[in-house]
């Protein structure tokens, strides 16, 4: 290949940036230690209203750090990363690399088949994820022969980072009419659709479902939050539900138990129906 084949790109490349980078001598870990020790009260990162500073954030990923040594993580350990963005995400994406160990980051969107892959391939023995995804994850490394299965699954909830009922998108904070949440099937029967294909396994409505009702609407409140909700409180959903961080929507794994639940992305609040 000619030189001028190899550089093809440059007659697209914006003249504004330089065609080559100098490759830093520091670390990422020694970029946040930096900053950690200029700036310790501005603010590193914000979830849902909840802000962590640089100082935090540095402290939480030492102790992180010191964890997985007591875990027996070694440096060159590879150590899966299997998350959505939260700040847990963060803290132990530079946990690991203060530990001298190398991130196996994952998309959560893969399934048990495919995250067999990422335990063997690397040889990791220790996983990080949250609880929506903890199932999956587990049941792919015990699928595995037992020398090659994870021996530390390290599990965090969401609502470890923010309070769930706080926030611009916490649910309403009056609690709604009573005859509102007996049924999922009797609320919002003043809907056009009828209240029959409301029904939800024919169950009462779950505690954690009753914020998300806004009777002044007639409707659900669909959020993200509610999704978080579902997957730490409602054991069926759990292995359904996840947030789909590059389309910004909330999709179904796989069909779900409640009527109408089919797979892909929910779209809006009556596909909750």
């Amino acid at each position: 290949m000619s030189d001028s084949e190899h550089h093809a790109h440059y007659r697209f490349w914006p003249s504004r940036l330089p065609r080559h980078i100098t490759v830093p001598q520091t670390s990422l870990w020694d970029n946040l230690e930096t900053s950690a020790r200029r700036y310790p009260d501005k603010t590193a990162l914000v979830f849902f209203g909840r802000r962590t500073t640089y100082g935090q954030l540095h402290a939480q990923a030492e102790r992180f750090a010191a964890y997985l040594g007591a875990l027996g993580v070694q440096k060159g350990d590879r150590v899966v990363l299997h998350m959505q963005n939260c700040p847990q995400l963060v803290i132990a994406h530079f946990g690991i690399l203060r530990a001298n160990a190398v991130v196996v980051p994952v998309n959560p969107m893969n399934r048990a088949e495919e995250l067999k892959h990422y335990i063997t391939d690397p040889d990791a023995k220790v996983a990080i994820t949250t609880s929506d995804l903890a199932q999956e994850l587990s049941q792919a490394s015990g699928a595995l022969a037992p020398d090659g299965r994870l021996r530390h699954l390290i599990v965090t909830h969401f609502t470890d980072a923010f309070d769930p009922h706080e926030g611009d998108d916490a649910p309403p904070a009056a609690a709604p009419e009573a005859k509102k949440i007996e049924r999922l099937a009797d609320a919002g029967t003043e809907d056009a659709s009828g209240g029959a294909d409301k029904m939800i396994r024919g169950e009462p409505a779950p505690w954690w479902l009753a914020h998300y009702w806004d009777s002044a609407k007639n409707r659900w409140l669909t959020s993200r939050k509610l999704v978080i909700s579902a997957l730490e409180n409602d054991a069926l959903l759990a292995p359904v539900l996840a947030f789909n961080e590059l389309s910004n929507n909330i999709d179904a794994r796989v069909d779900w138990p409640w009527q109408h639940g089919k797979a892909g992305p929910i779209a809006g609040s009556t596909d909750l129906m």
